[in-house]
């Protein structure tokens, strides 16, 4: 495992097979469970391995997993996995399907998934936080060896949300955690997108979308220190 912080994240594309789908994931380790002495990453990066690494082992022609089959398998993976020694985690994964121009996704908790339109004049599609309540998400659990008895039914892989979403050229796919989600409106990150989108004349994708990336993580860093752009969080807080 890697000391990276909570959140883990994968992309599987082919260089060498345009029709073959591509799947990304972004994964948030749950921060409760250092209490009792686990890494919550340990969980987070065992199910984007693992989702990875199934979809690395087939071949060309063995890529029909949806998101949701993918995620079950990967969370199956990571509970026979040793190096995990337990923990929970939200799980999103997300597919690319060139031959249809579609989106498809599956999402468990509170990480997102916001497609937005070519030109970035408006939202396509976006997911909905899944949570049992305030700053408690639908998560993936490890129970560790020494928990022999639990008191509450897990979630599963099943229980995430899923849909599809038709694609058009120049729309943009994002996948974060809730450390953006919190901190911007979906609004906010489609302004953002938009401004840099016209910032130039033309960009090209190689940059693009570091710029993308940048602006954003950049947008909700600096919002999580200032009190009177924290609305989002405490909004959700109050209204839960």
């Amino acid at each position: 495992m890697t000391n990276s912080g909570h959140d883990w994240w994968f992309i599987n594309h082919s260089t060498t097979d345009p029709t073959r789908p591509t799947f990304l994931g972004v994964a948030d380790g749950v921060g409760g469970w250092t209490e009792s002495g686990n890494d919550p990453a340990e969980v987070s990066q065992g199910i984007m391995f693992h989702a990875n690494r199934i979809l690395e082992d087939r071949s060309t022609s063995q890529t029909d997993d949806s998101p949701q089959s993918l995620l079950a398998k990967a969370f199956q993976a990571t509970l026979k996995d040793d190096q995990v020694r337990g923990g929970a985690s939200t799980a999103l994964i997300a597919q690319l399907d060139p031959k249809t121009a579609r989106l498809h996704w599956a999402n468990l908790g509170d990480s997102s998934m916001l497609h937005i339109k070519a030109g970035a004049e408006k939202v396509g599609a976006q997911t909905k936080a899944q949570t049992h309540s305030f700053n408690c998400p639908y998560q993936l659990t490890k129970f560790p060896a020494e928990y022999s008895t639990h008191d509450f039914d897990p979630d599963t892989p099943e229980m995430a949300d899923s849909g599809t979403q038709i694609l058009e050229d120049g729309d943009i796919v994002l996948l974060f955690t809730d450390g953006i989600g919190d901190n911007l409106w979906t609004e906010e990150i489609r302004s953002l997108a938009r401004l840099i989108l016209k910032s130039k004349a033309e960009w090209n994708v190689a940059d693009l979308v570091p710029a993308l990336a940048h602006t954003i993580c950049h947008g909700a860093h600096r919002a999580s220190f200032q009190v009177c752009l924290r609305i989002t969080f405490v909004f959700c807080s109050t209204h839960l």
